[in-house]
């Protein structure tokens, strides 16, 4: 209750799944992604077979009063369509999931249409880097684009809304690594990005930095 200091019940639930992320829309829709029985360490190398897992996975979408308008879980042939929906971000009618981030294993970005069907699943690109691709957070931009940041790969992809990639920026070479979360100001004309980073794994590292980009932003359609 914005304002009250007071503590109260949610009126966004997804019980019994344990809400993993949220995400809402500027025509005032809420997206949660969330699992059934599930938490993955992030640290952990070993993981379990992710493809084993028989609990839900889903995005709620709900109106601002958290009225269920939807629940997006399955294909046509009732296979699931997530693993781990960690993060998400919209581009217009188009849904970008964040979809499991292991070290183990990698993850990929599901891109869904505005009808909620699969338009594309974005693991990485192999011909620039051999790296796992990790999402951990994304960002919408200006031009109909989104941006993730690939926690292990040391990287920033630059998506369309079709999920092509469109450039890639490898943060080692301007002295960053491990980028994490991001968020875009727009003032006027000029677009700033906004970057986290730290080394989760490194007990001597213990400051957090956030960086500053002015972005430079055409139509990428």
């Amino acid at each position: 209750m914005h304002g009250s200091r007071k503590i109260s019940d949610s009126k966004y639930c997804v019980e019994p799944l344990m809400p993993l992320c949220v995400h809402f829309t500027t025509d005032n829709k809420v997206l949660i992604g969330a699992v059934e029985d599930v938490i993955i360490d992030f640290y952990n190398m070993s993981v379990p077979d992710l493809y084993s897992f028989i609990g839900r996975r889903a995005i709620f979408i709900m109106d601002i009063d958290g009225n269920h308008l939807n629940v997006i879980e399955s294909d046509d042939v009732n296979k699931p369509l997530f693993i781990y929906p960690r993060h998400i971000t919209t581009c217009n009618d188009t849904i970008f999931c964040a979809d499991l981030l292991c070290k183990a294993v990698g993850g990929r970005v599901v891109i869904l249409d505005s009808d909620k069907s699969v338009k594309a699943k974005y693991t990485g690109n192999p011909d620039i880097s051999k790296l796992l691709f990790t999402p951990y957070h994304m960002a919408s931009t200006a031009s109909e684009s989104v941006i993730v940041s690939d926690f292990h790969g040391h990287a920033l992809h630059l998506l369309n809304k079709s999920g092509q990639l469109l450039t890639y920026l490898d943060t080692i070479m301007i002295g960053i690594s491990y980028p994490t979360t991001l968020a875009i100001t727009t003032t006027g004309q000029h677009h700033i990005l906004y970057m986290g980073n730290g080394d989760f794994f490194d007990d001597s590292n213990t400051k957090a930095r956030i960086y500053k980009f002015q972005l430079s932003l055409e139509s990428a359609k």
